[in-house]
């Protein structure tokens, strides 16, 4: 069965693995060698499917076709995963290669119809000059190897050309014309065509790094949040950013804030156990998005956007109507890197206290109809959390919006991040 290792990132660990049977069947992709998907047929890889990690991001997994072959591809959050067939780095290196190839195979034929003087391979152009032609291929391979595409487009041309003069050659010597010689550069530029857009990837700027990677990402410490219009009585606090050069420091917690800490910790210590086809994965504590809400509070079952409000519904079965009017804040945050949220994102939808007694949470596991959003759902959880907030925003006229929440509606960096659970703890005791 073969079966592949990625990283997220690239010289990171291999944390994603694949698997499958013959032409794509029965493929299962893991992820820290838990199970995190599986496709019976081939058919069903041809359609994109999100899967959700554990930082909130999705990892897609789908079948596309390149020329007349089938090659899988996995990107997480719209980003091809490094070491994978849709990365450009791999793509580039591929170009190169075969251009190396060709050089070595010139350089090869051309010495051997020269020195053991090969009448068949003289008589379609093959000698020294093919010699001269694999060091010219080798030097446009190197230069294309340091990315420029100039040499790349004069490798493609050459190649193109070197292959229809010795089609010309064979038929001005009335000898059979080189056919298969032809299918086979069809299949040699094929890799080098697909390295201009690679090239043109990898010649963008670098994206930010998120804070979930990133040392030392902004924190946040709550403030009030601005009373609604009209006078009415507004919810819980909002946070706002605090720069920090260093994540922050653990704190102790007293009163409220210990006692949550100590339920949240009892929550995330039970074992757990994940099992497919066979394969058992025991853990220490509790891990990913399920194991994250059980230890989280107000975390909505469900949200239904609607015309004049939410209808939220809880996993105890009770529902919710909140009018648009009717919330008075809205924070979008990214949750601790340690587990068991793993940098998860979460939109906290504060009413005014005559609506709601608490705020509602919108989770990994909240199950909302984002298709009711202008411009439909998408597959990536960060775009659904940052459109979903945006609209939130223009409908709910007397919500306020701290400046962090602001700035990951602009994009298109993430939620800003909580650095340790002492910190999250203390925004969430101001929802007493």
């Amino acid at each position: 069965m073969p079966s592949k290792n990625y990283a997220l990132d690239r010289g990171g660990p291999e944390r994603v693995g694949v698997s499958w049977e013959g032409a794509f069947k029965e493929l299962s992709v893991t992820f820290d060698g838990a199970p995190l998907g599986s496709f019976a047929t081939a058919k069903e890889l041809e359609t994109p499917r999100p899967m959700p990690l554990p930082d909130g991001s999705q990892l897609t997994v789908v079948l596309a076709k390149f020329g007349p072959f089938p090659e899988l591809r996995l990107s997480r959050d719209g980003e091809a995963l490094p070491g994978t067939s849709g990365d450009p780095q791999t793509q580039l290196e591929a170009a190169y290669t075969m251009l190396f190839l060709v050089a070595g195979l010139n350089a090869a034929l051309g010495l051997i119809a020269a020195v053991l003087d090969i009448g068949f391979l003289q008589s379609i152009g093959v000698g020294w000059g093919s010699v001269l032609a694999g060091i010219i291929y080798a030097g446009l391979a190197a230069l294309v190897k340091r990315r420029s595409t100039a040499a790349l487009a004069v490798a493609v041309s050459l190649f193109v050309l070197d292959g229809l003069y010795s089609f010309v050659i064979a038929a001005e010597a009335r000898v059979s014309p080189p056919v298969g010689g032809l299918v086979a550069r069809f299949f040699f530029v094929m890799p080098m065509l697909r390295g201009f857009s690679a090239l043109k990837e990898l010649s963008r700027p670098p994206k930010r790094i998120p804070p979930r990677s990133r040392p030392g990402a902004p924190v946040a410490s709550p403030r009030p949040a601005s009373p609604a219009a009209g006078g009415a009585a507004v919810g819980p606090a909002a946070p706002v950013p605090t720069p920090a050069p260093r994540p922050a420091p653990v704190r102790a917690l007293a009163g409220d804030a210990e006692k949550l800490r100590l339920q949240m910790s009892e929550r995330n210590a039970a074992p757990s156990t994940v099992s497919a086809k066979g394969l058992r994965v025991e853990t220490k504590g509790a891990a990913g998005v399920d194991a994250a809400r059980k230890s989280l509070r107000f975390i909505a079952h469900r949200v239904e956007i609607g015309a004049e409000g939410l209808r939220v519904v809880w996993a105890s079965g009770a529902t919710r109507e909140i009018r648009y009017e009717q919330v008075a804040a809205v924070v979008a945050r990214q949750l601790p890197p340690d587990p068991p949220w793993e940098g998860a994102f979460i939109v906290d939808i504060v009413p005014t206290k005559e609506a709601s007694p608490e705020p509602v949470r919108v989770f990994g596991t909240t199950v909302v109809n984002y298709a009711a959003i202008p411009g439909g759902n998408s597959s990536s959880r960060l775009d659904n959390t940052r459109r979903l907030t945006a609209y939130l925003r223009e409908r709910c006229v007397n919500a306020s919006l701290d400046a962090a929440t602001e700035e990951f509606v602009r994009g298109p960096k993430v939620p800003q991040r909580f650095a340790n659970m002492t910190q999250f703890i203390e925004y969430d005791t101001t929802y007493e």
